[in-house]
């Protein structure tokens, strides 16, 4: 009988050290299956657990899940690379407490209108609400409005000139309008120009199924977009 439990408690030693050594790599394979099956894309992904202890990770739960990725797809948008944390996660669930990251080269590429590229993409929230803050230096804000203006009447400005508080001028076909940025009832970004002008009200963003956003607010930093937006699962 002695030997019998000694034999039992040394299985259940071996079984407990492989059990911290092994569980956080396992959990994070199943993570990634997770993603994978969700249609997450990417050219190279890590998933890194971490739990105190590591034998909660037995019922799939941890404290943090920190997701690493390059080149990566998701529901239309396009990422060079992708740096998130989720704490107090159920992988098996999909579910976590708060999530704060950030995505880099990020590209949103909708079917209709202009598409839109973001050097930075910082995210905080919960996943009732995730804020994303999206900075766009001088070049990529002109762009965009560019693309935007282009896209609606089809001509293209010679030049778009942002200036703090939210002055927008466009010059297209030897023609100068000096219009202004407004936050849409809808969470659109909005180009309006004067009562009268030919360019009329154009949407440089515009929520839906594509673009997944409500933009909240907005300032002009030298030139260019600082936008504070949520992202909206409804509109997935």
């Amino acid at each position: 009988m002695r030997g019998c439990l000694i034999t039992i408690a040394a299985l259940i030693v071996v079984m407990v050290t492989a059990a911290w050594f092994l569980l956080p790599p396992l959990a994070g394979t199943v993570a990634e299956g997770a993603l994978v099956a969700a249609g997450f894309k990417a050219d190279t992904s890590t998933v890194t657990v971490g739990s105190d202890p590591p034998l909660r990770l037995l019922t799939l739960t941890a404290d943090t899940l920190r997701i690493r990725a390059t080149n990566v797809a998701f529901r239309g948008v396009e990422a060079a690379s992708a740096d998130i944390t989720l704490s107090d996660v159920a992988v098996v669930d999909q579910s976590f407490k708060t999530l704060t990251g950030s995505l880099k080269g990020v590209r949103f590429k909708p079917e209709h209108g202009a598409e839109l590229g973001v050097p930075l993409v910082e995210l905080s929230g919960t996943p009732d609400q995730v804020t994303a803050t999206l900075t766009l230096p001088k070049a990529d804000a002109e762009s965009l409005a560019v693309a935007a203006v282009e896209n609606a009447v089809g001509i293209t400005p010679s030049s778009v000139a942002l200036t703090s508080p939210d002055k927008v001028r466009v010059t297209a076909g030897g023609l100068t309008v000096d219009a202004r940025l407004r936050v849409g009832a809808d969470g659109s970004l909005d180009l309006i120009a004067p009562s009268g002008s030919d360019l009329g009200s154009v949407e440089l963003i515009s929520p839906g199924v594509e673009l997944p956003v409500r933009v909240e607010s907005y300032k002009i930093v030298d030139g260019g977009l600082i936008l504070v937006a949520t992202l909206d699962p409804g509109l997935h």
